[in-house]
């Protein structure tokens, strides 16, 4: 156990070294601000530029709040992987892996302890930034959405991104480069938000859940509980991978 606190610890002062916890703050917080106003600025533009009636953009808090999601999943999530695409090869790089394991920190332990920092910190950021696109839109444009549809869009994209660390450790662990774990992180993800809507049964993708997100309702739909348990089994079943794949190169 003290091992493994060990091992939390120094992953949380990487975390801060490297500057992870920046770049992902970044990530969600910079669209959390700017989404709302650009959306109150876009009349102004469009008329200057290019002559459109304002009245023609639609502008409320819902509006404001789908843009940032929207910007969560193509932007945000893109520079997350990236930053998080060495958590694995980049210890095996720095011959730091066979470190926390000759401590007596068994292998499961690191991938917990790295789940349990990225993953956490995932959660409360995007909860915040979350809640800071919905006060925020609100003072702009007038509050429609209870803060409720929020808190649970926020929880869903908490999950979504527990997925994504999940599926970006497991590509880390079979690649030396992390870039590569990264370009493939992101090629499975998009590819799959693509994909999902051509099939009926889009409730087994994971991402599917993002567009439960985007729904501002408290209740949940019976095809999205059933994405929200297939990610969280996919969730268990890539950490499980990861640890074997760990195991096999600890043996080597």
């Amino acid at each position: 156990m003290k091992s493994f606190n060990a091992y939390i610890k120094k992953e949380f002062i990487e975390a801060l070294r490297t500057q992870k916890f920046i770049i992902i703050a970044a990530a969600v917080m910079f669209f959390a601000v700017a989404d709302p106003a650009f959306l109150k600025l876009m009349p102004q533009i469009l008329k200057s530029q290019m002559g459109i009636d304002p009245s023609a953009i639609k502008q409320s808090q819902e509006v404001a709040m789908q843009n940032f999601m929207k910007d969560l999943f193509q932007i945000s999530t893109f520079i997350i992987v990236l930053a998080l695409s060495g958590i694995i090869s980049g210890e095996r790089k720095n011959k730091t892996f066979t470190i926390p394991v000759s401590m007596g920190c068994k292998v499961s332990g690191i991938v917990i302890g790295k789940n349990l920092i990225y993953g956490v910190y995932l959660f409360v950021m995007t909860m915040l930034g979350i809640l800071t696109a919905y006060y925020y839109s609100g003072i702009i444009f007038g509050s429609d959405l209870n803060i409720l549809d929020a808190v649970k869009s926020g929880l869903l994209f908490g999950l979504y991104f527990m997925f994504a660390l999940s599926l970006v450790s497991f590509f880390s662990s079979l690649f030396d480069r992390g870039f590569m774990a990264g370009i493939l992180t992101l090629i499975v993800i998009y590819l799959m938000k693509a994909v999902e809507g051509l099939f009926n049964f889009n409730r087994f993708f994971p991402t599917h859940i993002i567009t439960e997100a985007n729904v501002f309702k408290t209740s949940l739909q019976s095809a999205s509980i059933t994405s929200i348990v297939v990610a969280g089994i996919a969730v268990l079943i890539l950490n499980l991978l990861t640890c074997m794949r760990l195991k096999k190169l600890e043996l080597n």
